[in-house]
């Protein structure tokens, strides 16, 4: 951990993974919670919906090695800090939340490759291993902590309160 305290620049990238991976996985939990009523299909397409950055995938990396990666972090995780902003707010019916989460996926497809190649121009060789490793960690907050969040928020205040936090 002290690859955080020594390297401000890698701690602010770890942090805004950290933060955006919990709050991706909350969001996830709260749309299945909040779709459910709609019925099994809804839940469904909205699961599919959350999968949309698979599409991309392939060419991300491509796209985050040719493109200014700060750009892309920035347009990324702003994007996806405003569709849930709206979906928080708006509180769309399913046939406009769905292409707002598919959105939001690929936003995160696409800003994920740029934070990782990242790591070469903030941290010296000997701790890039280090350092992708605790990326790997702030990624896996969306597995571990993000659903367990999602689901208090989503229960206490509802699922546009998960929305607003991530």
């Amino acid at each position: 951990m002290s690859i955080l305290r020594d390297l401000p620049r890698f701690r602010y990238l770890w942090l805004s993974k950290a933060i955006s991976s919990a709050g991706s996985g909350a969001s996830r939990v709260a749309l299945v919670l909040l779709v459910i009523p709609s019925g099994s299909a809804a839940v469904t397409c909205t699961l599919l919906a959350t999968m949309a950055g698979v599409l991309i995938s392939p060419v991300a990396g491509a796209i985050a090695d040719r493109a200014d990666q700060r750009l892309l972090l920035l347009i990324g995780e702003t994007g996806q800090g405003v569709i849930y902003a709206v979906m928080a707010i708006a509180r769309p019916p399913l046939p406009v939340l769905l292409p707002l989460v598919a959105l939001a996926s690929l936003l995160a497809t696409l800003a994920s490759p740029a934070g990782k190649s990242s790591v070469g121009r903030l941290v010296p060789a000997e701790r890039r291993s280090q350092a992708n490793a605790l990326l790997s960690l702030a990624m896996n907050l969306q597995i571990m902590v993000g659903p367990a969040a999602g689901g208090v928020l989503a229960g206490i205040a509802g699922a546009p309160a998960a929305f607003a936090v991530n």
